[in-house]
C-alpha cells in the first residue's frame, strides 16, 4: 500500500485560506441594522433568504475551510523553525473557531426565526433577543473565540516570519487580520473588510510560494545527470 501524498494534502489545505478569506470578505460588505434602535428593521433584514445564504456560505462554510486551511499551515510549518509556535497557532486557530462557529450556528438558526416571530406581531422576541445576547453562555463563547482568534492569527504571522520557508511579509499581512475581524471589526465594520483583503493577501502569497517551490523541486527531480 503506498504512502499518502502528505505534502499534496498540505498544499490543497493551504489554498483554502485564500478561498477562506474571500467568503469572509464578501459577508463583511452586509451589516444587520442596529436592534436597540430599529428592531422592525432588523427583524426585516434576519428573516430574508440572503441573510441565511450569507451565514451558511460565507460565516459556517467559510470559517470550515478556514479551520482545514489552518490546519495545513501549521503542519507545513510544524518541521521549521517556528514549528512549535506554529503548533500553538493552529491549534488557537481551530479552538477559536469551534468557539465562533457555535455562535454562528445559533445566528443561522435562531435569529430568523426571532425575525420572522417579530414580523408576525410577537413583539415579545424583543426581550428573548436581549435576554440570548446578553446572557453569560454567550459571553463565555463568544470571548474565548474572539481572543483565541486574534491570537492564532499573531502567533502564525511571527511563525510565517521566522520560517525561513515563507515570504516573511506574508506574516506581517496574516498577523493583525484576526484583531482586525474579530475584535475591531465589532465595532468598525470597515475594520473587516480591511482585515479580510489583508487575509487574502497574505494566503495568496503563502500558498504560491509553497506551489512555487513545489514546482521546482519536482523540476529538479526531474533532471537526471548525464552518464558519460
Amino acid at each position: 500500500m503506498s504512502a499518502p501524498n502528505t505534502a499534496g494534502w498540505v498544499r490543497l489545505g493551504l489554498l483554502l485560506l485564500p478561498i477562506y478569506g474571500v467568503l469572509t470578505f464578501i459577508g463583511t460588505f452586509t451589516h444587520q441594522p442596529d436592534p436597540n434602535t430599529d428592531f422592525e428593521a432588523y427583524a426585516r433584514y434576519l428573516s430574508t433568504t440572503s441573510y441565511l445564504v450569507q451565514h451558511l456560505v460565507c460565516s459556517i462554510f467559510g470559517l470550515i475551510l478556514g479551520i482545514l486551511g489552518a490546519i495545513a499551515l501549521g503542519i507545513y510549518l510544524a518541521d521549521g523553525r517556528s514549528g512549535r509556535l506554529a503548533l500553538f497557532a493552529m491549534v488557537a486557530s481551530v479552538a477559536g473557531s469551534g468557539f465562533v462557529l457555535t455562535i454562528f450556528g445559533f445566528s443561522t438558526i435562531i435569529s430568523p426565526v426571532i425575525g420572522q416571530l417579530y414580523l408576525a406581531g410577537h413583539r415579545g422576541v424583543i426581550a428573548v433577543n436581549e435576554a440570548i445576547f446578553s446572557s453569560a453562555a454567550f459571553g463565555i463563547l463568544a470571548v474565548p473565540g474572539l481572543l483565541l482568534s486574534t491570537a492564532s492569527t499573531i502567533l502564525f504571522g511571527i511563525a510565517i516570519w521566522h520560517s525561513g520557508t515563507l515570504p516573511k511579509w506574508a506574516g506581517v499581512l496574516y498577523a493583525p487580520t484576526g484583531f482586525l475581524i474579530s475584535i475591531v471589526g465589532l465595532q468598525i465594520g470597515q475594520a473587516q473588510t480591511l482585515g479580510t483583503a489583508l487575509l487574502i493577501a497574505a494566503t495568496v502569497w503563502i500558498s504560491w510560494s509553497v506551489l512555487h517551490q513545489a514546482a521546482s523541486a519536482s523540476t529538479a527531480a526531474g533532471v537526471q545527470p548525464r552518464v558519460s
